[in-house]
Parts: structure tokens; sequence; C-alpha cells
């Protein structure tokens, strides 16, 4: 698991300096880009890109995209990481020294740590005349303890976009969320579930 772990955030974060370097050029494939590695004293890394067809073409793929959307792809690649890292013990502190915007909130780590103590797939939203409610659908059952309402649709958008929480609606009715395995896999890798919901 290192290994692999090592090897990807190597090679994403040449890949990145490379297209920082080279943004002026219009076309940046995968020959220029081993040539580069062999430049900056990587020719290891660069043969071993080479002689795997399958990553070759991806990284050739990435890199023949616009300058402007690859560099989006890295920074939303960047903040995902962060927020992960966030949660993490050891790793935290490390997120938030080399992000401002590095971290789940705690109500969004929250929403997955109730599921994850309920043993639940998803929940629901319930707009109810004293208010919303966000009703755990299966597991245990109850309802999510949400301290901050106003900032809810933000922590959904964010849990959303990290690929933690996927969205849907119930019977063309009820927005609903399902937990996804990334999720419930930080939560325990964080070691912190605890039973909130009511």
């Amino acid at each position: 698991m290192l290994d692999i772990a090592s090897a990807f955030a190597t090679i994403v974060g040449l890949m990145a300096s490379f297209k920082a370097e080279n943004q002026s050029k219009e076309s940046q494939g995968d020959i220029e880009f081993t040539q580069w590695l062999i430049q900056k004293g990587h020719k290891s890394l660069a043969d071993d890109i080479s002689a795997n067809h399958f990553l070759n073409l991806q990284i050739k793929n990435l890199l023949m995209g616009q300058h402007e959307t690859v560099m989006e792809q890295f920074g939303a690649l960047n903040r995902a990481l962060a927020s992960f890292a966030s949660r993490l013990e050891g790793f935290k502190d490390i997120a938030a020294a080399i992000s401002e915007n590095g971290s789940l909130s705690d109500q969004a780590f929250g929403i997955l740590q109730q599921l994850e103590a309920a043993e639940a797939s998803n929940f629901m939203e319930l707009l109810l005349l004293e208010g919303t409610e966000y009703r755990i659908a299966d597991g245990s059952g109850g309802s999510l303890s949400i301290n901050e309402h106003r900032f809810m649709e933000d922590d959904l958008s964010t849990l959303t976009t990290l690929g933690l929480l996927k969205p849907s609606v119930a019977s063309g009715r009820y927005r609903t969320w399902h937990i996804t395995r990334s999720a419930s896999e930080l939560v325990r890798k964080a070691g912190k579930t605890q039973v909130k919901y009511q």
C-alpha cells in the first residue's frame, strides 16, 4: 500500500510541476514528460513509466489537456487529499499547514461518523413544518444531529464533491445521500466513530 501511495504521490506531484513549468507549450505529451523527468534526475521513474503502456497512455491523455483545465484538476486533487488527511492522526497538522481550506468541517465529518455508527447506507432530507430533518433511512435509524443548519448545504456539497456521499432523489420527492466505501474507510481509519444520532 505504501509503495502504491508513494508512487502515485510522486508521479502526480511531478506531473503538476512539469505542467506548471511548461504552461506556454501547446503540446505536452508523455515523451516530453519522460524527457523532463530524465533532465530532473528521475530516470528510473521515467523508465518505469515508459515500460507501463497503460500508465503511459493515461499520463499522455492528462497532459495533453488544456493547461487551465489540467491545473484545476491538480488543484481539486490537492484539496481532496488535504481534506482526507485532515481527519487522519499524524497528517492533520501537515494538511492544515499546506492548505488554508484543507479540512472537512466538524459537522461534515460528524455526518459520516453518525452514518458509520448507525451502520447506515443512506439518509434523506425531510422538509417539515418545524424545520428540516435528516433521517437515517436504514441501519439502526434515527436522525442526524445537525448543529449548524445554515452550513448544511455547504457541507453536503463538499462531501459530494469529495466522493464521500452520493446524492439522489428518492421517489422523485426527497433528496437522499448514500455514504460511499471511501467515506466509511475514512471514518474507521480516523478511529473516531461516535454515536451522535437521535
